[in-house]
């Protein structure tokens, strides 16, 4: 009769294991902390610039939509304005 097959036997002879020192391993976890910093700094560099980039187009209009109220101006002054500038040139 085809039963189960056996169970492996199990492996007595002991196995060595190394264990790196600690100061190598602490020399790795600080090269690692320092490869994080460096990419958070781009990361933040580049948030920076997305940032200043919306901010400065919607610093411009504000400024002008502010100029117009100031001035009492509405859109359809500051469009006919434009368009005789426009046609003088």
């Amino acid at each position: 009769m085809a039963g189960r097959p056996k169970k492996p036997e199990p492996i007595k002879e002991k196995i060595s294991r190394t264990f790196r020192p600690l100061s190598d391993r602490v020399a790795d976890v600080e090269k690692k902390i320092v490869f994080h910093q460096e990419a958070v700094k781009r990361f933040e560099e580049k948030k920076i610039r997305m940032l200043a980039n919306k901010t400065s187009e919607k610093a411009k209009v504000n400024t002008l939509l502010e100029t117009l109220k100031e001035k009492g101006m509405t859109m359809d002054d500051l469009l006919n304005s434009l368009k005789t500038k426009a046609e003088a040139e």
